[in-house]
């Protein structure tokens, strides 16, 4: 028997959480672009993960780690995951046959097309059909142009695997049944107040604790590879750019265009913020130079900027909250 979610969208996108809720969004008729769901969200973030056992192990990300939960929460959504030792196909089958897609939980490594053999845990994707005689799943995939055929054991192996350093559960994954949204101008400052509370509250130590780490690489044998690793992090692995910050700066503009006429002050944010991902792009291109050239002092210079970059948004966060405190513009 072969099954598969007719019209299911399938555009590439930027960043895999992101891009699988916008083209669930849009089989549900909704258009919104990825931006505003990563910002919908409360997206923007910072996780530095630190690890000395079983191996060393840096790695950062610019967003929080649960997004989808962020999104469905925002739009009070009912929304749960399912996860456990045991790879509960039969159960994610029986929602493709009633036409629901389902938002699974993977590890790159046992992804065939990604043709890699680093283990890379935390990748959402959504699967939208099967193939019983090929024993396949059809899966749609952050920067896949066309459907994914994948093997049902590779999907298994993907879901059930453990990548050290990953703060996901194994074979974690969640059906999404509906996608009610009501779209204006409350829900999106929800979220950017929701977004201000976090960075404003919790990411301050991050930067703290990523900065001084990154002062004591040197003293690392590998910390040529840390650097190249956080250099594609931030720029190149399904970040959008910039630790995530391209992502939320389009979603400011959204925001701007749709409902800047309630607020005085968007277009000053929103420079402020450009500023932020001018540091982020500096900050990434010290650490690839210091990588290529051995030059470990560049670390130093490296961690100054984080400093420097997290003034920056906690000012525009600072702002983006008495914005949405003032009254609107007559």
């Amino acid at each position: 028997m072969t099954r598969i979610l007719m019209d299911f969208p399938n555009r590439p996108g930027m960043h895999c959480a992101s891009k699988s809720l916008r083209d669930i969004g849009e089989f549900y008729g909704h258009d919104l672009s990825e931006a505003e769901i990563f910002g919908l969200s409360s997206g923007l973030g910072a996780v530095y993960i630190n690890l000395s056992e079983p191996i060393a192990i840096r790695l950062f990300g610019g967003r929080i780690l649960d997004l989808e939960s962020g999104f469905f929460k925002n739009m009070d959504i009912p929304f749960k995951w399912r996860f456990g030792p045991v790879f509960r196909w039969n159960e994610i089958r029986s929602y493709i046959d009633r036409n629901i897609p389902v938002i699974v939980i993977a590890d790159l490594k046992y992804l065939d097309y990604y043709q890699t053999n680093s283990l890379f845990g935390g990748h959402s994707m959504v699967i939208i059909g099967y193939d019983d005689v090929s024993e396949e799943v059809f899966l749609v995939d952050v920067n896949q142009p066309d459907i994914q055929r994948l093997k049902l054991s590779s999907l298994k192996r993907a879901m059930s695997s453990y990548a050290p350093g990953f703060p996901f559960k194994t074979n974690q994954w969640a059906p999404v049944e509906q996608l009610p949204l009501l779209q204006n101008a409350s829900m999106y400052a929800k979220a950017i107040e929701q977004n201000a509370y976090h960075l404003l509250k919790d990411c301050r130590e991050t930067f703290e604790a990523f900065a001084d780490d990154i002062r004591k690489w040197n003293r690392i044998e590998t910390w040529k590879y840390f650097s190249i690793t956080l250099y594609e992090m931030i720029e190149r692995r399904g970040s959008g750019g910039a630790a995530f910050r391209n992502l939320y700066i389009d979603f400011l503009r959204t925001w701007h265009r749709k409902y800047g006429d309630d607020y005085s002050g968007c277009e000053d944010v929103i420079s402020g913020f450009q500023a932020s991902i001018d540091g982020w792009n500096e900050f990434s291109s010290i650490l690839l130079q210091a990588a290529r050239r051995g030059t470990s002092f560049k670390l130093n210079q490296a961690a100054d900027r984080l400093h420097d970059i997290y003034e920056k948004e906690e000012a525009c966060f600072v702002q983006l909250k008495e914005l949405l405190k003032a009254p609107a513009v007559g």
